[in-house]
């Protein structure tokens, strides 16, 4: 081989080395900003996650609790949300021994500084059946 024909082989050589690196370069960004991402996702549904089981527990002990009064109140919900509990008066029937009212409870978690409750970021609603009057 003669002395020009290996100055452009070692060329050619260090031409490929540098374009594998950028390929490499390129491969790892991805990979990082996947990764990245990841953790992110997971962050925001673990969140979700404790705001959901905090809404069930307090569905759970509206349910379970005494007769129920129409109306609404707002509470703390562990940090950076409130929560909004809603009961309404859907219908009542009259009945011989005292009325069955039918209310609708809705609770909802919202950002702290969503002051005007216009986006939940989770709701839940039921049903819940009553006897009301004698014989309760």
């Amino acid at each position: 081989m003669t002395p020009l024909a290996k100055r452009r082989r070692r060329g050619f050589i260090l031409l490929e080395t540098l374009v594998a690196f950028a390929i490499l370069a390129v491969m790892l960004a991805a990979a990082y900003r996947i990764t990245g991402s990841g953790a992110s996702n997971l962050a925001r549904a673990e969140a979700a996650r404790d705001v959901l089981e905090a809404l069930q527990s307090e569905m759970d002990a509206t349910l379970s609790g005494p007769p129920l009064t129409p109306g609404a109140d707002t509470a703390a919900l562990g940090p950076g949300y409130q929560r909004l509990r809603t009961i309404r008066r859907v219908r009542a029937i009259g009945q011989s021994g005292g009325q069955i009212a039918l209310f609708r409870i809705e609770v909802a978690a919202y950002r702290n500084g969503d002051t005007a409750h216009l986006h939940p970021v989770l709701s839940l609603s039921t049903l819940r059946v009553e006897r009301e009057g004698s014989g309760k």
